[in-house]
């Protein structure tokens, strides 16, 4: 078996950060249209944005259990 130079150790362990952080970039995108689309949809429905989501589902449940 042949013993891995310091260089391909250096090349395969830069290919697993660079994953990692285009993994962690992926996240931070989804993260960011779901906090846009939260905050467009609270503003189109009427909302403050930064009202918390738990009280507008709770209104809306509240609004459709009336009728």
């Amino acid at each position: 078996m042949r013993k891995k130079s310091d260089r391909s150790i250096i090349k395969e362990q830069d290919r697993m950060i660079g994953g990692i952080f285009q993994g962690i970039d992926s996240s931070c995108q989804s993260e960011r249209r779901r906090q846009d689309w939260l905050y467009k949809a609270k503003k189109d429905a009427g909302y403050d944005p930064r009202i918390s989501f738990d009280t507008v589902w709770a209104e809306t449940l509240k609004k459709a259990q009336s009728k």
